[in-house]
Parts: structure tokens; sequence; C-alpha cells
């Protein structure tokens, strides 16, 4: 989906390159070219439960504390971060990324219902994200029960057929 986020963000006025891996594009974030990072992954230290073993050499990661002073370094200078999907999921050794992202899954609380008929609705009125945002349905999963941080911003909720939650999917922190 990263190649396809490219193309969308390239009709915005964005340049953008992809990076597999996360420490190698974090070296290139510190060189101040950057304005925006996009987090487009998941990535997190797969200890909670034995049904990760299988990925663990693959896919585990644990941000080095060098790599999370690049990115406390890039929010200082006014840099930005566009976190999709399961960004709330990654980084989970890391307590001050959910305090940066504005939100973050709890091991053993946060959940989401299986695929299938999600509605959306407009949060936050008078936030510029919310201008002319138009409710829709979508087939998709909702990411449910995340901890929020107080001053986030919740921009616009979903909520599944099968769950009568509404749940924010789009939130706003500064940093």
């Amino acid at each position: 989906s990263s190649d396809a986020l490219v193309k969308i963000m390239e009709k915005e006025g964005f340049e953008s390159e992809i990076f597999q891996d996360i420490e190698s594009g974090l070296k290139q974030l510190d060189t101040g070219i950057y304005d925006l990072l996009t987090l487009n992954t998941l990535r997190w230290s797969m200890q909670n439960g034995e049904k990760y073993e299988p990925y663990r050499d693959q896919w585990a990661l644990t941000l080095s504390r060098f790599g999370q002073q690049i990115i406390w370094r890039f929010l200082e200078k006014g840099g930005g971060i566009l976190a999709l999907h399961t960004a709330a999921i990654c980084f989970d050794h890391w307590h001050e990324w959910g305090k940066i992202l504005g939100a973050h899954w709890i091991w053993g609380k946060s959940f989401h219902p299986p695929y299938g008929k999600i509605f959306v609705k407009s949060g936050e009125d008078s936030h510029y994200i919310n201008k002319d945002f138009k409710d829709f349905e979508i087939n998709d999963e909702v990411y449910s029960n995340l901890k929020l941080e107080k001053d986030t911003i919740p921009l616009i909720y979903a909520k599944s057929e099968s769950h009568e939650n509404w749940n924010p999917v789009v939130w706003a922190r500064e940093v």
C-alpha cells in the first residue's frame, strides 16, 4: 500500500521516499530535508503472544534510542507525522510513542472487529481537516479501544456493523 500512498501524496504536492528499513529512513529524516514523516508500517516488538513467534526474526522491531531521538529532534524542528492504520501498534516498547502519536494500542484491551461494513462520521467540525467532510460507509476494520492522550482532538469516528461503539480513527495532536 505504500506505493499507492506515494501516488496519493504526489497529487497533494508531497514528494515521498519509501524506506523498508525504519532506522535507515530515520537517519535520512535527520538530514533536515523532510517536512513530514509518514508511517505506513506495522513494526513492534512482537513479544505479546506466541502466534507472532514465526514472524519475529523478520518483522519484530525495537526502535533504537538513536531512532527515538531523531523523531524527537524532527518534531522539535517543526516536522509533522502522518501515522496510518497500524502506526498505533508500532514501537510498543517506547512509552513516549503514544504521547507523540496522540493514541496507542493497549495489548489485551485494544482490538479490531472482523473486516466488514464500517460507518464513518465527522467528529470535530471546526477543525480544518474536517472541512467539507461527508459521512460514508466502507468495508474495513476499526481499531477499537485505543488509549487517547488527553489533548488529542478526535476528528473522524468509525464503528463497525458488529460493534456499537464509535471509535476515533483520525485525530490531531500538537507536539
